[in-house]
């Protein structure tokens, strides 16, 4: 069974930049308000997705063992950047 990398990508880059956010950019971040923080998580994560789209990334075809390792990917880099911060 094969899988567009659409949805896994999407969910990596969210655990991906949730990670850093929560780990290195928090210092960066720390006087801003929540609103600010916010609006810069979406906008690097809207510009992430939208650059996966632009290059057709997203419309490549893998085995579901791939996308589940890619979803994990970014699941466990959130989790040790939580850790680590």
């Amino acid at each position: 069974m094969y899988w567009k990398l659409r949805l896994p990508l999407m969910l990596a880059t969210f655990g991906v930049v949730a990670g850093l956010f929560d780990g290195m950019l928090a210092t960066f971040l720390m006087n801003a308000s929540y609103v600010e923080r916010s609006a810069s998580y979406l906008t690097i994560v809207g510009i992430i997705i939208y650059m996966l789209e632009k290059t057709g990334i997203n419309e490549k075809r893998v085995h579901v063992s791939i996308s589940v390792a890619i979803v994990l990917f970014g699941l466990i880099f959130e989790a040790f950047m939580l850790s680590v911060a």
